[in-house]
């Protein structure tokens, strides 16, 4: 308990030195005392910006320190012990969520916030994330880029690596950089895929961008059982070159067996798929369509009742949907009378 105190107690004077870590600070004997315990022992430090975790790597990297990223613990692998002793960098200060762009359509925050509260800042503006593990609760946002993440959603919105658009990065040398703010751009790789999945080997993601999206005026849900995984990858398959669902999740036979008669309540076997569709509940209601048309509409830009009363000819219907003519004129006479 001693030595993790002086290892806060030097690292908060190193931090009222304006983050001026020169050559003759390093070489303080007090430094050299501090490498030795956190080489043989551990150390935590907790920094709460790019500054701060630039100058515990600076520190790091001189005296060739390892040190091991730490979200909130919420991986399952063991991927954030710190096998090698070292320092262990706290990134759950860095959670302040600085903001909820309307126009831009993301939401910047720090990376050691907790998802769940990423998602409800979000929700307050009418929006959200539609990024839903099963670790929403309790993992951050750095976690998540550090490994890659995908949710329940993915189907439809992408994995973590889809969702992001700009990162805050701190090298393993102190320097801090910035990728693109353009998602989609040719000018050279994208950083943000060297860093995304790199689980803490090349840098320290302390600030991300993400993706965010309006709420979903509806969202359906339906359950299909096949005789087996064959069966069942093959429909699935089919219906993802028809739409384009949220969720798509297949169990196996051994989790079908537990699952059906948990929330059906009879024991079938098979394989069991679950399938959401989301969308504008208007489309649904007005003009008598299935979710899955809906869903169809919505993708090919026919979004609103309205849109497709004023602008619509059957004709567009048939050629985007591969519907028939008779169920195109039916869908825009509803809309004109709607």
């Amino acid at each position: 308990t001693n030595k993790l105190g002086f290892c806060h107690t030097h690292y908060g004077q190193l931090m009222k030195q304006n983050n001026r870590l020169s050559l003759g600070l390093m070489l303080n004997s007090h430094l050299e005392e501090m490498r030795t315990d956190i080489f043989e022992k551990k150390g935590i430090f907790a920094p709460k910006d790019a500054k701060e975790t630039s100058a515990v790597l600076k520190i790091a990297n001189y005296y060739k320190i390892p040190v091991t990223t730490w979200g909130a613990g919420g991986g399952t692998q063991g991927g954030a012990i710190p096998v090698c002793g070292g320092i262990v960098l706290d990134t759950k200060r860095m959670n302040k969520i600085y903001d909820v762009n309307e126009q831009g359509m993301y939401i910047e925050t720090g990376t050691g916030a907790i998802y769940k509260h990423v998602e409800w800042a979000a929700n307050e503006k009418g929006y959200a994330t539609l990024h839903y593990p099963s670790s929403l609760p309790c993992s951050t946002v750095g976690g998540f880029l550090a490994h890659r993440g995908i949710g329940v959603s993915s189907t439809k919105y992408g994995k973590i690596d889809d969702m992001v658009l700009q990162m805050e990065v701190v090298l393993p040398n102190g320097d801090i950089i910035y990728t693109s703010p353009a998602p989609k751009h040719a000018a050279g790789p994208d950083l943000n895929q060297i860093f995304i999945g790199s689980e803490g080997t090349l840098g320290v993601m302390t600030k991300a961008q993400m993706r965010i999206y309006e709420q979903p005026e509806s969202r359906q849900f339906r359950g299909f059982l096949f005789h087996n995984m064959t069966d069942a990858f093959n429909a699935g398959r089919e219906l993802l070159q028809k739409f384009k669902p949220s969720v798509m999740r297949l169990y196996d036979e051994a989790e079908t067996a537990s699952l059906i008669k948990k929330i059906v309540g009879v024991e079938r076997k098979g394989a069991f798929m679950n399938v959401a569709i989301e969308g504008a509940s208007e489309l649904v209601t007005a003009l008598d369509v299935s979710p899955e048309l809906a869903t169809k509409m919505i993708e090919a830009g026919f979004t609103t009742v309205q849109g497709i009363a004023s602008y619509v000819q059957p004709e567009d219907l048939v050629d985007a949907l591969g519907i028939s003519e008779d169920q195109a004129f039916a869908i825009v006479d509803k809309a004109k009378n709607a």
